[in-house]
């Protein structure tokens, strides 16, 4: 993992995203980009464009944002960290996705509001729409979540993981460096479990990262991963975004808000090749 990306709107939440991705990053040996959105309409003066204006509107933003993503690095102690900002024009998901194929970023890191729901400019549906674009890892912090050591990740599956290397390469940096131990956890509505031929291809793509498989029965999929999580006090949750069809169970379904509005533990989401 060489690059995280870090959008941001100058929020609490994002605040607590860039601290947790400049952790990461220290741990790992990446560079952290930090990317502001600026709306096409922004930097109008009186609704007339005016290019001057625009550009030195610009320039503030660019110091506001350098004064910001430095001023939490110096606070978190990670000077070591290589650290830039940049500013896009467009509207968030896009931009977003730009920056990344941009920058070659292996994984963003964004802030969500936990326990509050998934709400605001980079809390809501730019969230749920940056991990439906992109291609690459995004990881989702709750606001009051912290970089820990030595925690129970759950991966949650369908035994249908197709991940990319990049998306394998980023989930075993983060196992390295966070994980104690790491459950395969999947929902059955019904009494039939998995064949042990479904479980040696899932360990064979999960490569060296050290597992066991859970099996949960719910008829509520969310319920069921939640209540898991608070009952191994899981430091992060693992979703494997097929054709986002978990991606569409976990978020957007009214049923299954609940997790994502009561989870306060990160979320990874990764995407298939």
């Amino acid at each position: 993992m060489k690059t995280i990306l870090v959008p941001t709107d100058f929020s609490k939440c994002a605040g607590n995203a860039l601290a947790y991705a400049l952790e990461l990053a220290h741990r790992s040996e990446a560079e952290v980009r930090v990317v502001y959105v600026i709306y096409p309409n922004d930097g109008m003066n009186n609704n007339l464009y005016d290019a001057f204006w625009i550009e030195e509107y610009i320039e503030q933003r660019m110091h506001q944002l350098h004064d910001w993503a430095h001023g939490i690095q110096r606070r978190n102690k990670r000077l070591d960290i290589m650290l830039k900002v940049d500013c896009k024009i467009g509207f968030p998901v896009s931009a977003i996705n730009d920056a990344a194929e941009d920058y070659n970023a292996d994984l963003i890191v964004m802030g969500t509001t936990g326990a509050s729901g998934m709400k605001g400019l980079f809390l809501g549906s730019t969230a749920a729409g940056v991990m439906g674009a992109v291609k690459i890892p995004v990881l989702m912090i709750p606001e009051k979540a912290s970089f820990k050591a030595d925690i129970p990740f759950v991966f949650a599956t369908d035994f249908k993981m197709r991940t990319s290397d990049l998306a394998k390469g980023v989930l075993s940096a983060l196992v390295k460096h966070q994980a104690s131990e790491f459950s395969v956890v999947h929902v059955l509505k019904d009494d039939k479990q998995p064949s042990a031929a479904a479980e040696q291809l899932l360990s064979k793509k999960l490569g060296d990262i050290v597992h066991h498989f859970k099996y949960l029965h719910d008829e509520d999929i969310a319920s069921a991963l939640r209540t898991y999580c608070e009952a191994v006090d899981a430091g992060m949750l693992i979703v494997v975004a097929h054709e986002h069809v978990l991606l569409h169970q976990l978020f957007f379904r009214s049923v299954s808000k609940a997790l994502a509005h009561h989870i306060q533990i990160p979320m990874l989401s990764l995407h298939d090749a």
